[in-house]
């Protein structure tokens, strides 16, 4: 700081130097000039603004006209609000093979969903086109979980021969009930491979278990419900992804008893949660007989009660499957002994169920309970024992004949026995004295074991413990003893495969069943009386009444519809139903009685004309010419008017009409428990 400042300021740096009033005129001087020189630029500017303006205008004006005419002097035109142009367009900016679009807001109608779901064509594994007479399937219509392997029997010989013949000895109509995951529905998978021309463990069951991607169940024991195989009976996708039945599926199956005789056997799954009970009810209606299968670890569940009293409800003839047997010898680990103990006790609970259950019908001499349901036993031939897991069902009769075809009528076991007597043997407390030959009731040393436990489960033991525990060595001379060949490569598979064709080799086809539903089940015709004197609501002494009866198929149509089945797509209904009496074809006339129908009100009457006749046949079905009386149909083009059940007869001309004169009166319609 120069030394003439610091006279003008104390030691504190305030000012003491002379008064400031010269300066302050020149600085407020110095101050207007700067606001002027400042107005002075802001109109400047306005100005050069306003050029700018106009020459914008002049451009948007005459955009678009020659290069002489936008160079023309500036106008004095108004231009509007919404026809100034601030900001250049989409096309200008992007380019041109651009697509732009602006939405506004909520621009979709409300009842467009903003991401739509994926449109399922088809619900079901169900072939959409029936399969005609005389036609195989091709390899381009079969989906993943059809089954595999050609079939055993044609289907022209199982329509024209079992089931399009006029007597109905071959075949027959079972519905196979239980509780749910007891597995029925593996046990007509097992029943199916014997339909197929290579029924090796290697050849169809591998071939349908590797196409069942979503296949649950367990390892060796097979214990659970998922169970193994392609669950063929399970026709919806539904069905696969929550690993249990939800409908009712028919099926049928051309299959040889043991004296080699072919049948037709169709059989109806029905589903074992007690919530689908109704299934089994509708089931139960169109069929002759019940197959009950009950796990042979759970036993006795509420389903299978449920089932066992509507089948003494509609007095059907009832048989026995006691199924997942492997799991006593895998999960529980019993002795032979001890397993043996486990099945007898089984029998007995149901024999008891069954007589709790019978109806009695009260007269004026007191309480008759009614007769007609035998004892169930293995011995009498209405039992069997199964392993749908393992690929093994057997009865005592089919046991019976393989021992006496291995002893060949020689000395020995099967020398003065038929396989009915020695089937009869191998129950109960029943031994076998070595040194005379003969069968005894009290066991002849301390050691003595029964025949069920000698001739039947220690067979069953070694072919186990030898598949799932030995070297391979050891299993090929352990099967050898027991009568079963193997391949090498056979021998050298993993426990599963290599268990399931060991059993196969030893149990051989399953004919044991098919035997057991000939004897104990009766054909349609020989089941129509009792079928109709329960069933149908009209007097039993009219022209109509006795045609079922008879099951004539040359009288008046009469078809009793228990349920309808959805096409693979939901547009339309197939109507399922048994043919009492007459002969169906395609394009014949009928009538369609609904459950309200009666002979004085015919409202509930609707007339229609059958499309097409199919034979059920799981997830494919086959077209037919005809049906006669004793089968159960597929028919399509009847649906519209049916709700629940219906009754269809004739509406034309010929011997399947049935006139105004017969009166004729419908089915019942289904009585569902009112108490579970």
């Amino acid at each position: 700081m120069a030394d003439n400042d610091e006279d003008l300021y104390d030691e504190f740096g305030n000012y003491i130097g002379p008064d400031l009033d010269s300066s302050s005129e020149e600085d407020s001087s110095s101050d207007d000039e700067s606001d002027a020189s400042s107005r002075g630029g802001a109109q400047g500017d306005d100005d050069v603004a306003s050029d700018v303006s106009d020459d914008n205008k002049q451009l948007v004006e005459h955009d678009g006209m020659g290069e002489e005419e936008a160079t023309a002097a500036p106008s004095n035109a108004i231009v509007l609000h919404e026809d100034k142009v601030h900001y250049p367009s989409a096309s200008e900016v992007y380019g041109e093979g651009v697509r732009t679009a602006v939405l506004d807001e909520d621009a979709m109608d409300i009842d467009v969903p903003i991401i739509e779901p994926p449109k399922t064509k088809t619900f079901s594994f169900v072939h959409e086109k029936a399969e005609e007479v005389g036609t195989t399937t091709t390899s381009t219509t079969k989906d993943k979980n059809d089954e595999g392997g050609e079939d055993l029997v044609s289907d022209s010989y199982l329509a024209t021969t079992l089931l399009m013949n006029e007597t109905t000895v071959t075949r027959r109509c079972v519905a196979l009930a239980g509780h749910l995951h007891h597995g029925k529905t593996t046990f007509v998978d097992l029943l199916l491979e014997q339909t197929k021309t290579n029924i090796d463990a290697f050849g169809p069951r591998a071939a349908l278990e590797s196409h069942n991607s979503n296949a649950g169940g367990s390892a060796a024991g097979g214990g659970g419900g998922g169970g193994g195989g392609p669950r063929y009976t399970d026709t919806l996708k539904a069905e696969h992804y929550r690993q249990m039945s939800i409908k009712s599926t028919p099926i049928t199956l051309p299959l040889p008893d043991l004296r080699g005789k072919c049948h037709a056997l169709t059989m109806i799954d029905c589903p074992g949660h007690t919530h689908f009970h109704d299934e089994t009810v509708a089931s139960f209606k169109a069929a002759d007989g019940a197959v009950i299968a009950i796990d042979a670890l759970e036993g006795i569940m509420m389903h299978t009660e449920m089932c066992i009293r509507q089948a003494i409800s509609d007095g059907l003839p009832i048989v026995l499957v006691i199924t997942k047997v492997d799991r006593l010898i895998l999960e529980c680990k019993l002795p032979p002994n001890d397993l043996y103990y486990k099945l007898r006790h089984l029998i007995d609970s149901v024999n008891a169920l069954i007589q709790n259950n019978t109806i009695v019908v009260t007269q004026k001499h007191g309480a008759i309970r009614r007769a007609g349901y035998p004892k169930l036993s293995p011995d009498r031939g209405n039992v069997a024992f199964s392993s749908g897991m393992h690929g093994w069902c057997f009865t005592l009769d089919g046991f019976a004949n393989m021992y006496l075809d291995n002893a060949g009528g020689e000395d020995g076991l099967g020398k003065h026995l038929t396989p009915q007597e020695f089937a009869k043997r191998l129950w109960g407390d029943t031994y076998l004295n070595a040194e005379t030959g003969l069968f005894e009731r009290r066991p002849p040393t301390s050691s003595s074991k029964r025949t069920f436990v000698e001739y039947i489960l220690e067979p069953l033991y070694k072919i186990y413990t030898a598949c799932l525990g030995e070297k391979e060595d050891v299993v090929s001379k352990t099967l050898r003893s027991v009568g079963v060949l193997l391949s090498r490569d056979q021998l050298r598979s993993s426990a599963r495969p290599l268990l399931r064709a060991a059993c196969r080799r030893f149990f051989g086809v399953n004919c044991g069943y098919v035997d057991m539903i000939v004897r104990h089940i009766p054909s349609p015709a020989a089941a129509a009386r009792g079928k109709v004197a329960r069933c149908y609501t009209g007097p039993l002494d009219s022209p109509v009444a006795t045609s079922m009866i008879k099951c004539d198929p040359r009288g008046p149509l009469m078809i009793h519809c228990v349920k309808l089945y959805a096409a693979p797509d939901g547009q339309s209904f197939s109507t399922f139903g048994r043919i009492y009496s007459g002969t169906i074809k395609p394009g014949d006339r009928v009538k369609v009685l609904g459950e309200a129908y009666s002979p004085d009100d015919d409202e509930d009457m609707a007339l229609a004309t059958v499309s097409t006749v199919s034979i059920p046949r799981g997830r494919r079905r086959t077209e037919v010419t005809m049906a006669r009386a004793g089968n159960w149909v597929l028919l399509d083009g009847v649906d519209a008017n049916i709700s629940k059940t219906a009754t269809i007869t004739g509406a034309g001309s010929g011997s399947a009409f049935v006139d105004s004169e017969h009166n004729v009166q419908i089915f019942s319609p289904l009585k569902f428990p009112q108490v579970s």
